[in-house]
């Protein structure tokens, strides 16, 4: 049985997996290294008497979306002030995000990500809200309603 990702906005839950007895945060600089971390901290899970199925491994995904993939690097490398990428950097549209998080899920990358976005813009967030959650809820995960809505609003406020 395969289970929905689990996806977080800076920390905000938005999708929730099975409860789980622990829940880790990785970084990693591409898809290969972070699944290589998730099989390392299940075997010790595992060796420490644990059942694996009650670990989660979350990914952090530093990303900026836009209405097409042109201008999501346009606007990134028009940027003043661009922090340097803490893990996996996704740069592209909402569909495109999507589509990567289902696959990370998809090839046992993670049990799902926590979404940092890179650059200070409420039209992000909104993106993700607004495209990325229902196609990933279309698809199998759980969306926390109350979570999206509070970050929703704020980020409506601040674009």
């Amino acid at each position: 049985m395969t289970s929905a990702p689990t996806v977080s906005v800076d920390a905000v839950a938005l999708t929730v997996d099975a409860p789980k007895l622990e829940t880790v945060r990785i970084q990693a600089s591409d898809l290969s290294e972070a699944q290589a971390q998730r099989t390392r901290l299940r075997q010790a899970f595992a060796e420490a008497g644990h059942d694996v199925d009650q670990l989660s491994v979350v990914l952090d995904v530093d990303m900026h979306i836009a209405v097409d993939a042109r201008t999501a690097r346009k606007e990134l490398g028009s940027a003043v002030s661009v922090p340097a990428p803490r893990s996996l950097l996704y740069v592209g549209t909402a569909s495109g995000l999507a589509g990567l998080i289902a696959d990370i899920k998809a090839a046992d990358v993670a049990d799902g990500v926590n979404l940092h976005p890179i650059l200070d813009r409420g039209d992000v967030v909104v993106r993700v809200v607004d495209e990325v959650l229902p196609w990933l809820a279309s698809r199998g995960a759980v969306v926390d309603d109350d979570a999206v809505r509070g970050l929703a609003g704020s980020a409506r406020k601040a674009s």
